[in-house]
């Protein structure tokens, strides 16, 4: 299964769990409710996760950095290292677009 396809499939599962209980919590048919304000105040909600989520993993990534590969296994180092290049560049490999 290719890595779209897991993206996709889990945005399905959560995205009608998350429907299914707005639904209640809402009060029914959303198509049938204005929308706008509450779609802008999902954004504004969405703003500090995001923040934090990035300071999260630029603590992690000085956490990596910290450890000095020399005094690993090789194996060790790699996992670390490719970590580090996963959180920075979005690949283990290391590769810049």
């Amino acid at each position: 299964m290719s890595n779209g396809t897991l993206v996709w499939n889990e945005a399905r599962d959560r995205g009608l769990e998350k429907w299914q209980r707005g639904q209640l919590e809402h009060g029914g048919d959303l198509y049938r409710k204005p929308t706008l304000d509450e779609a802008i105040d999902e954004a504004i909600d969405l703003i500090p996760y995001l923040l934090i989520h990035r300071s999260h993993v630029r603590i992690a990534i000085l956490h990596l950095k910290a450890i000095d590969l020399r005094t690993l296994p090789p194996a060790a180092g790699d996992a670390i290292l490719a970590s580090i290049h996963l959180l920075e560049l979005g690949n283990v490999e290391g590769e810049t677009a």
